[in-house]
């Protein structure tokens, strides 16, 4: 563990360990960038519902997609990013930080949304893929036009495939409680996630939907329990500590569990789980209120990777210039586009494939040589702009860089 340096102020009640989490300066590890890449290429794939190569995602391998595995990472980022400051004594500056961010992410958010809508709308008008405005949340804003145009900029009414963005928003508003909790200690900052995840079970709470009666498919009560492991994971390994520490028992049970997820999701066993006297948002797989077997396997797969030989094999090989690292790195331009990008493949997909206006989305067919077409142009463009940031951030000079 790297020592602390004792002319850095902190305050009193930051943890010596928690000041050497933020104080060392780790080279950047690329198999973080590398999984985030992996991630955002997944979610791309599976945005486009129907092609050919959505079933080599790994949502088709176990109980759990790529939102999990995204937001879990997503905390391991927040702790890179702000621990420094909340170590150096800087609590103010790091979460001014942290509410700029989130602002950054709402208004890309409200930006993709309204480019979204224009892609949908422009494929209505010119491509004959009308029907789609009856899918996607998207039919509200036709019957119900002022309340909608409200519910958008309050994030209250949102658009299928555009609804990410306000649950990392709302995390980002989350992130000074959490990281004042783990100042205190890592354990009472889990102790609280899980009393708010269980809270959210047992209650329904949820954030509320307007104008349609409802709530968020993304409950933010849920899911920043995920996030807060992410952010755990994120100190100890600042602390030199590692990740989680490997013990074998628990290393072949939760390997046990993800044979076990992958053959109830490979023999299609949806539906077979004994009903238990407990929320059923808590015992099925419930995804927006991330159900115990979701979570359970979401922990799995990142404990069983992280202590697999596929780890030091990546640290190995891994470069900054590996194209998933790329994507990684620059995660919120490249989902931005990435999203939009998805959205102009189902419309091309559903211009192609339904010939009388009557294919219901779900149902749309794979087509090999235009889901290869679509699939490998979307990857290509994103990771040309992940390497055109890239270079634009090494042309900067090194203030400038240090100050981003």
């Amino acid at each position: 563990m790297t020592t602390a340096d004792p002319s850095v102020a902190r305050p009193g009640n930051v943890p010596a360990s928690f000041a050497a989490a933020g104080l060392a300066k780790p080279a950047r590890d690329h198999r973080i960038d590398f999984f985030r890449g992996l991630a955002l290429a997944s979610i791309f794939i599976n945005h486009m519902p129907g092609n050919a190569f959505e079933r080599l995602t790994h949502k088709n391998f176990g109980i759990t997609d790529s939102a999990e595995i995204f937001v879990l990472l997503a905390g391991v980022a927040a702790a890179f990013a702000y621990l420094p400051g909340i170590a150096a004594g800087q609590y103010g500056a790091a979460v001014w930080r942290a509410l700029q961010r989130a602002v950054t992410l709402y208004l890309a958010h409200l930006s993709n949304t309204a480019v979204g809508l224009g892609l949908f709308a422009a494929g209505a008008l010119w491509l004959g893929t009308a029907p789609l405005l009856n899918e996607l949340n998207l039919p509200l804003l036709f019957s119900d036009t002022a309340r909608t145009l409200v519910g958008i900029p309050l994030m209250t009414h949102q658009i299928g495939y555009f609804n990410i963005l306000p649950l990392y928003v709302t995390l980002l508003l989350m992130l000074p409680a959490i990281l004042a909790l783990v100042t205190i200690g890592p354990r009472v900052a889990l102790a609280a996630s899980l009393a708010v995840y269980a809270l959210s079970h047992a209650s329904g709470l949820n954030v509320p939907t307007f104008p349609a009666e409802g709530s968020w498919y993304f409950n933010p009560l849920a899911w920043q329990l995920i996030f807060t492991i992410g952010i755990l994971i994120g100190w100890r390994l600042r602390a030199g500590l590692g990740g989680v520490p490997y013990v074998a028992p628990l290393f072949w049970l939760a390997a046990a569990y993800l044979v076990a997820c992958f053959s109830y999701t490979w023999f299609n066993l949806w539906g077979l789980l004994p009903d238990l006297p407990l929320p059923a948002t808590f015992v099925g797989n419930d995804k927006t209120y991330v159900a115990i077997a979701r979570l359970a396997h979401v922990l799995a797969l990142v404990y069983v990777v992280g202590h697999s030989p596929l780890m030091p094999w990546l640290s190995a090989r891994l470069t900054p210039r590996n194209p998933l690292v790329l994507i990684g790195r620059h995660a919120l331009p490249v989902f931005w586009t990435g999203t939009l990008l998805s959205v102009a493949g189902l419309i091309v997909r559903y211009a192609v494939l339904d010939q009388d206006g009557t294919l219901p989305m779900p149902e749309m067919p794979p087509l090999l040589w235009l889901d290869t077409v679509l699939v490998a142009a979307g990857l290509a463009i994103q990771v040309a702009l992940a390497h055109a940031l890239d270079r634009f951030e090494r042309g900067k000079p090194a203030v400038v860089r240090a100050a981003a």
